[in-house]
């Protein structure tokens, strides 16, 4: 038996994703395809997927007239990040060493295959269906072809019809009401499913339910509860120094939202962090995600999400709370940690002892960057600078 596997998110699934499927077919004398949406890949940090009922749904439309093609829940069911060789992996088991396996891949993929995870492994149990995409150069595409070959890859180009539209401009087009755009490149079916459901019309605003379902999927639990305990403390010291309670709440949540990612991440999400600090870049990774990945808009939250690691000199109250309580949440045992929690707010003298724990934090972040033997941050330092100043002022 020949199988093709198809993966991809599929919001929404166009007519490129089944013609693609059909000409891989034909050419490739495949038994079928299997389409497999994914459930939380790990190179879209920086966008909420529509919930995996309506793409599976949308699926379901689009194929319903092909006998030869099916659908598989394997990613969307998982809780945990969607690879393309686990995938292979499930399919191998399920079909057995004889059957030929197909995984369909792009132009724009091909280059790529040796940034997968596990690839020489992937290389080994599963063929290549690579397909031409509109825009990419024909030379460049064989050149990458030739590329993978050399180190083991069994790839096999595919001719299929080159249809120029992405669901990103599906999407896009919906919200700007232009159906005429993309009539011709989605299947009517689906089509009516995204005009009756009214998906696509507007971004998702912040689910904060969600927002707790995805970081479970990408965070250590260890390191969920440490959001969960930071959320608290710094509602908890926000109403002390008069930042809003709430927004202090959902800041502290999202803090480390950006701690998991990795290299090949920060490739997908913004390549100006690859080559920064390695300690400090899953703030800035974090207010990221939490913009475009989980809705929010605010900007103290954002600024807070952004600093909690360096602090900033200038930074407001929203920022301070959730940087003090990254330091005094309860799972924080040590010298260090009581320090700052000695030196916070308490009574009259607010803003003067505010200013004292985050210098206190600022020296105790320093000394353990040093002791790391790691490399400080010049917005730690400069932070360090301003409060211990507004200090002197305050005196």
């Amino acid at each position: 038996m020949r199988i093709g596997i198809s993966g991809g998110t599929f919001d929404p699934v166009h007519k490129g994703h089944i013609e693609s499927a059909l000409a891989a077919t034909e050419q490739l004398k495949l038994d079928k395809v299997i389409f497999v949406p994914g459930g939380e890949p790990p190179h879209k940090l920086d966008r909420r997927i529509t919930p995996a009922r309506d793409r599976l749904l949308m699926l379901k439309e689009a194929i319903a007239q092909y006998s030869n093609m099916e659908i598989s829940r394997y990613e969307t069911d998982k809780k945990s990040y969607s690879y393309s060789i686990d995938t292979v992996r499930y399919f191998r088991k399920e079909y057995g060493p004889e059957t030929e396996l197909f995984y369909i891949i792009g132009a724009d993929v091909a280059g790529e295959l040796t940034h997968w995870k596990d690839y020489k492994e992937l290389f080994r149990i599963t063929s290549f269906a690579a397909l031409l995409r509109p825009g990419y150069a024909k030379e460049n595409f064989i050149g990458n072809i030739d590329n993978i070959r050399k180190i083991g890859a069994d790839i096999h180009l595919v001719e299929s019809p080159m249809i120029d539209i992405s669901s990103n401009e599906i999407r896009q087009a919906v919200r700007d009401g232009d159906f005429g755009k993309i009539s011709n490149t989605v299947p009517e079916t689906v089509l009516d499913y995204i005009k009756s459901t009214g998906l696509y019309v507007k971004d998702y605003p912040f689910d904060e339910e969600f927002a707790k379902e995805n970081m479970q999927i990408r965070l250590t639990e260890e390191r969920y509860q440490h959001c969960l305990r930071v959320s608290e403390e710094s509602m908890r010291i926000g109403s002390m120094i008069g930042a809003d309670p709430e927004k202090c709440r959902i800041a502290g949540l999202l803090h480390d939202c950006g701690k998991s990612v990795t290299e090949h991440q920060l490739h997908w999400l913004d390549p100006s962090l690859i080559d920064g600090n390695s300690a400090i870049i899953h703030g800035p990774a974090g207010a990221i995600i939490a913009r475009k990945k989980y809705g929010i808009i605010d900007t103290e939250i954002l600024e807070a999400i952004r600093c909690h690691v360096t602090g900033s000199p200038d930074m407001g109250p929203v920022a301070q709370a959730v940087f003090l309580a990254d330091y005094t949440e309860p799972g924080r045992v040590g010298e260090s940690f009581d320090r700052i929690r000695q030196a916070l707010p308490n009574g009259g003298e607010i803003k003067k002892s505010l200013a004292e724990a985050i210098v206190i934090a600022c020296e105790e972040s320093i000394k353990y960057v040093l002791k790391k033997g790691q490399k400080l941050s010049p917005q730690t330092e400069a932070t360090l600078k301003s409060f211990q100043k507004y200090k002197e002022e305050e005196k």
